[in-house]
């Protein structure tokens, strides 16, 4: 190694980047960041112990574009915040509170970069207005001058507070170059109904879907440049694109009679890095109590919200519904009359709420999937106009 009367004041590297982000620490589910760009590494005077202080200078990244999986009104399923093709520099960093150590005999090199960046690279639905996100990345690898690179491992970090709480970002191990393959998955699920087309295309499907005990469901898949999909349990390894329905009494496949999760992850892949993706199968029975939010919609003047029927099963019926005034950033207002249009033959339904956390029947009994349609009555708040209105299902 060098020693350190040979470091330069300063050098530039080469940066290749990739991390995996997750929707949480513990999710299956995540996304891969990737792109390339240079650091510049500023060297200070050898310390007492012979390591030398390490600053950032410059740094200058260019990121492709990606879909990251997160929850961002909090109903448990998981959305996508839509990252656009970035470049970022200084800017987007806190140079100063950024800092390393790097051993000339041993190579040895850790670096804490502090990522810095306000609401608007966030996307309109993650936004948090005047907040500021902080990521402080601790690495710990070697510095190759010689060769000019560094192989380096980040610690995992989540976000502990703001709208991405919860949100966590994993390094890939080992060392990054900018033409290793990334697999790319969808996986997601359909309930199988009378009253729409079941589709065998990915697009569309959702990764947590609503059903009754006896109802068919579809997992459909789509991995690239995968030659194969293992999903699981059940199906085992089939072809990139496929589709597989429950029941199938040609494979031995039952009803899926109970709440279970399915994963599924690309296989046969070579070098590149597999991707993996889980759908969740709810399972609910008579008496069971589904929560749901709503936003207000602007262009309904109402608070309006559609459950569509290859996500929530028809064969579900709901008999009764409740207003729940207890959640945070609910609406106060407690006088309601809802509008719900079923699907199929139920027809519709008027019901009217003088309060909350109150059980009012829906007269006849509706479809779960449908149309809910929100209006205030007397007197209403326009502060409640930015909140949130939470209602509870129960089902017959």
């Amino acid at each position: 190694m060098r020693d350190s009367q040979q470091l330069p004041e300063s050098v530039t590297l080469p940066m290749p980047f990739s991390v995996f982000i997750h929707p949480n620490p513990d999710s299956s589910r995540g996304a891969a960041i990737t792109g390339h760009g240079a650091i510049t590494l500023g060297f200070g005077p050898a310390r007492e112990d012979g390591e030398i202080d390490v600053r950032i200078e410059d740094i200058q990244l260019s990121l492709n574009p990606c879909s990251i999986p997160f929850d961002l009104d909090g109903d448990g399923q998981l959305e996508c915040i839509e990252l656009p093709y970035l470049r970022i520099g200084p800017e987007f960093f806190d140079l100063e509170a950024s800092h390393g150590r790097f051993n000339p005999d041993t190579g040895a090199f850790s670096l804490t970069t502090v990522v810095q960046f306000d609401d608007a690279i966030l996307g309109e639905a993650a936004r948090a207005p005047g907040q500021k996100l902080r990521i402080d990345v601790v690495e710990h690898g070697y510095l190759h001058l010689e060769t000019g690179r560094f192989d380096t491992k980040a610690n995992p970090v989540s976000i502990e507070d703001g709208p991405l709480k919860g949100l966590t970002i994993f390094n890939c191990e080992g060392e990054v170059t900018q033409s290793r393959c990334f697999a790319s998955l969808d996986f997601g699920a359909r309930v199988i109904s009378p009253h729409m087309p079941t589709k065998t295309s990915v697009l569309g499907a959702e990764n947590k879907i609503v059903k009754a005990r006896d109802s068919a469901v579809r997992l459909v898949w789509e991995g690239k440049p995968a030659q194969q999909v293992e999903v699981r349990p059940g199906v085992g390894k089939r072809y990139h694109t496929d589709y597989q329905d429950f029941p199938d009494v040609t494979k031995g496949l039952r009803t899926i009679d109970a709440t279970d999760t399915f994963a599924a992850r690309t296989v046969d892949l070579g070098e590149c890095v597999p991707a993996e993706k889980t759908v969740d199968i709810i399972v609910v029975g008579r008496g069971e109590v589904l929560n749901q939010s709503v936003p207000f919609d602007d262009f309904y003047k109402s608070w309006y919200v559609v459950l569509p029927p290859d996500v929530y099963d028809p064969a579900l019926m709901i008999g009764e519904i409740m207003i729940d005034g207890t959640r945070p950033g609910s609406v106060t207002h407690q006088r309601w009359h809802l509008y719900h249009i079923g699907i199929g033959t139920s027809g519709s339904s008027g019901t009217t709420f003088s309060s909350f956390n109150d059980w009012r029947p829906t007269g006849a009994a509706q479809t779960l999937p449908g149309t809910y349609r929100f209006t205030p009555a007397g007197t209403f708040p326009t502060s409640d106009y930015q909140k949130t209105l939470f209602f509870q299902l129960k089902v017959l």
